[in-house]
């Protein structure tokens, strides 16, 4: 047997009619695909230009998931194999459709030219054959794998697969096809998958167990079992029936993926390639030219959120994550882009949508976006409140749906409405008017430091190395003051050279913009990088980690220099801590006992990605630190974000501080130890409710103590 004999016939026994046959289909399903994909791109068109530029780097966004797929399987037992068996299937479907593309390519291309001009062009035998048919063996048996291990998921009664909604509303009919739809494209890719195996295993008895296909180990295998009862001879005649039956079934997958749930295997990776790494870190500013603020209709929308709302898999990460959804609140970011993507799906195109106010099926008056005239609303503005903007849904989403955005962008029309919670109205009147979000005279801003006796100074009028942004907490509320002081202490004990804005200093606006009050988050950040221009200073250093956010990542679109290298020059107080503790300038002298636990906050993890550097200063003063289960990229949000804290109004369900003290109460530790101002508040409550006398504690309280300073103040 020579090399070139090492092959199989691509046609068998497909010959004359039944091949110009098969080619009139190839034509009809490519036309039926290309017509919907057109219709895809048609909708896709219609959305605005997106603010931010989606198509710098395409290939590192596009391989980014798969660097952090580790985490996936905090979220829930069970996830690590989940990603596994989503990988094995797409990768298995995609060397699949190359192996076909090679076939195309040596069949309808090489072999005509070699044919018509006498070229040695053709490829598909040999060595090259060998290795082409073990790689689809293993691509097949990934895909079939994959699949089984799915299925039996779905079966296994997961929650948030079954699409209930958190909202409370009845399920539409769309929505109650959907598992069923599921498990029709879950059946599709098996039973073509398989057929494929099955045509291996009768070709090769037809052709009488070649030596060369044991490379098709799973073929052979099938073919010794055939062989029981088929003859070469039959094995040629039902050859060529499994062949059309496994052709049509591949065709119809093909031609209707642009109308299915199916499509997000192609829309997906445009999703991932056109991500922004900084979603929700850094919001879009609002278009100058846009006739009202933020989102009202589906015709808002840019291009990118349209394709971003068809990439949904559905597959729940988002779901389970969200602590709004997780406490009972009405919101589940799966749900929002899934009723936002059926809203997308039907009525693209038709005239415009408008907002009003309208009754709900519980007979209370609820404000509404997006709703059609006559019709129910698409989405409640009680789950547009709900939010925290903790990110937990981005940085969860496998293939870059950014929700945090989205509900900004409805917020900020729902804000210019005046559909807004009286408790936020009245933080927004007290920011425009005072500079901070408790309604008081800036000039009290510094006020915790003359209490204490306290001498800083003013970076407007004295050179430091670091300008301390302390944020509105931290000045203001009596909860926090106390660490606040006790952090002054601290930096003067390391000798850090330090001073404060005073009265210059006004919120930084992280929680103003996410609430959807765009215009007094810009006068903000002008206000105080005006005062910023006045301080001389070479670095930042921040308590409230929502503050860090802002001035890293959103400053800078606003007055790129007013630091330079923002994402090393501005930290957070435990990063600038923690420098301290490594480099000896601070020593500490006490060490203590006992396990405690740590609070990732949302915007120093998620949004920042600090870990270590709090666990470090834990674990040096000698603690025993236990995690929490929900811990680092997974923790869940105290419920202060996006402006929460301040909202008055009635909240369905429970408060996500609660559920996250009961989590810590589960560890039997004596100290729940937090990193952030509105977590010392937001936890303190919450352990009054649980009624639990577990201490909730600041990191600088803890630094504090164990530098043993003297508490006389320097004058």
């Amino acid at each position: 047997m020579t090399a070139e004999d090492i092959t199989r016939e691509v046609f068998r026994n497909v010959h004359g009619g039944w091949k110009v046959l098969f080619y009139v289909f190839v034509v009809i399903e490519t036309a039926i695909f290309l017509y919907g994909f057109i219709r895809l791109y048609k909708k896709y068109k219609k959305g605005k230009k997106d603010p931010i530029n989606r198509i710098d780097k395409p290939i590192s966004r596009l391989f980014k998931p798969f660097k952090g797929w580790d985490t996936y399987h905090q979220l829930q037992p069970g996830d690590r194999w989940t990603f596994i068996a989503h990988t094995a299937v797409v990768v298995g479907m995609i060397l699949l459709f190359l192996g076909t593309v090679i076939l195309t390519i040596e069949t309808d291309f090489i072999r005509p030219i070699d044919k018509k001009f006498g070229t040695d062009l053709s490829f598909f035998w040999g060595t090259f054959y060998l290795i082409f048919s073990l790689i689809m063996e293993l691509a097949g048996i990934a895909v079939i794998a994959g699949l089984i291990y799915l299925a039996r998921r779905r079966r296994s009664g997961i929650d948030r697969l079954d699409y209930a909604r958190k909202d409370g509303r009845e399920q539409s009919e769309t929505r109650k096809k959907w598992p069923g739809e599921d498990k029709i494209f879950l059946s599709f890719l098996f039973v073509t998958t398989m057929l494929g195996f099955i045509l291996e295993g009768v070709r090769i008895v037809a052709d009488k167990f070649p030596d060369f296909e044991a490379v098709s180990f799973i073929g052979l295998g099938l073919a010794h079992f055939f062989n029981l009862f088929l003859t070469p001879e039959s094995a040629e005649v039902l050859y060529v029936v499994l062949w059309w039956t496994h052709f049509i079934i591949t065709a119809v997958i093909v031609a209707f993926l642009p109308y299915t749930k199916a499509m997000h295997i192609v829309i997906d990776f445009i999703s991932i390639a056109t991500v922004d790494e900084n979603s929700a870190k850094r919001l879009p500013k609002q278009d100058p030219a846009a006739s009202a603020a933020g989102y009202n209709t589906i015709n808002d929308f840019s291009w990118r959120d349209l394709v971003s709302l068809d990439a949904c898999t559905k597959c729940g990460r988002c779901h389970v994550s969200c602590p709004a959804g997780t406490v009972g609140q009405p919101l589940s970011p799966r749900d929002l882009i899934l009723d936002l993507r059926t809203h997308a799906a039907t009525t693209l195109g038709t005239p415009e949508w408008t907002q009003r106010n309208q009754t709900n099926g519980n007979g209370s008056e609820q404000a509404l976006i997006m709703v059609e005239d006559g019709q129910s609303p698409i989405i409640l503005a009680d789950t547009i409140w709900s939010c925290t903007t903790c990110r937990a849904c981005v940085t969860h989403c496998p293939v870059g749906i950014e929700h945090v955005p989205l509900i900004v962008q409805m917020r900020r029309r729902m804000v210019e409405e005046g559909d807004i919670d009286a408790g936020i109205q009245g933080v927004l009147e007290k920011v425009g008017k005072y500079g901070n979000s408790f309604g008081k005279s800036n000039r009290m801003r510094t006020k915790w430091a003359k209490d204490a006796k306290l001498t800083i100074k003013d970076a407007r009028k004295e050179e430091v190395e670091y300008l301390w942004f302390v944020g509105d907490f931290a000045s203001f509320d009596a909860r926090a003051i106390e660490d606040t002081q006790l952090l002054a202490k601290v930096f003067d004990q390391a000798g850090v050279n330090f001073g404060l804005l005073h009265d210059g200093e006004k919120t930084a606006g992280n929680d103003i913009r996410r609430v959807g009050e765009e215009g007094l988050f810009e006068t903000l950040v002008e206000d105080n990088l005006a005062s910023m221009e006045g301080a001389t200073f070479s670095k930042i250093v921040t308590t409230d980690p929502h503050t860090l956010n802002t001035l890293r990542n959103e400053y800078p679109d606003f007055q790129s220099d007013f630091i330079e290298k923002p994402q090393e020059s501005i930290l957070h107080y435990t990063q600038l801590l923690w420098n301290l503790v490594e480099s000896g300038k601070l020593q500490i002298k006490k060490k203590f006992s006992g396990t405690v636990t740590y609070h990732d906050p949302c915007y120093l993890g998620r949004y920042i990605q600090e870990y270590e550097a709090p666990r470090n200063l834990i674990t040096a003063l000698g603690f025993d630190l236990i995690d929490m289960p929900r811990c680092r990229e997974n923790s869940f949000c105290c419920g202060a974000g996006g402006g929460m804290i301040w909202k008055e109004g009635e909240t369905t369900g429970d408060r996500p501080a609660n559920n996250r003290i009961e989590e810590a109460l589960q560890l039997n530790v004596s100290k729940f130890v937090v990193s952030c101002p509105k977590d010392k508040v937001m936890f303190g409550d919450a352990v009054k409710v649980a009624g639990s006398d577990m201490e909730v504690v600041d990191i600088t309280k803890l630094i504090f103590d164990a530098l043993e300073i003297n508490e006389s103040p320097k004058e």
